[in-house]
């Protein structure tokens, strides 16, 4: 995956290691249905690639992550629940497919609520 500084979700490898870092800072870093597929195709290339060794998840700005954004996210949810994990992707938390096989750090700052929380929860460490 390319680096892209516009994207929401900045992915960066550092020899063994692949940075996943939250880049929505001026809202917060609060999770769109995008970012959501982004952060769960980061997780899959983590997974897939035998060069990785473990993820790093991080954010832009001074707070982690103020949890969904609800107006983005808030028209997708349906009775079965959200669908964001696309083809070739991993679920970061581990609800709609087993969790990456990779340990995966999370270096959460400042505000960190809701989705934020069960990231940490599902890492390996925080």
């Amino acid at each position: 995956m390319l680096e892209n500084n516009e994207a929401s979700i900045i992915v960066r490898r550092h020899e063994h290691v692949l940075e996943m870092r939250l880049n929505r800072p001026d809202k917060r870093n609060a999770a769109t249905m995008d970012m959501l597929r982004q952060l769960a195709l980061a997780y899959g290339e983590l997974d897939r690639d035998p060069d990785l060794r473990v993820g790093l998840v991080t954010a832009e700005g001074d707070h982690f992550t103020a949890g969904l954004d609800l107006a983005d996210v808030g028209p997708h949810l349906g009775a079965d629940g959200l669908s964001y994990v696309p083809e070739g992707g991993v679920d970061p938390w581990g609800v709609q497919t087993d969790q990456a096989r990779k340990p995966v750090v999370v270096a959460a700052k400042g505000t960190c609520y809701t989705l934020g929380i069960e990231l940490i929860l599902a890492a390996d460490v925080a």
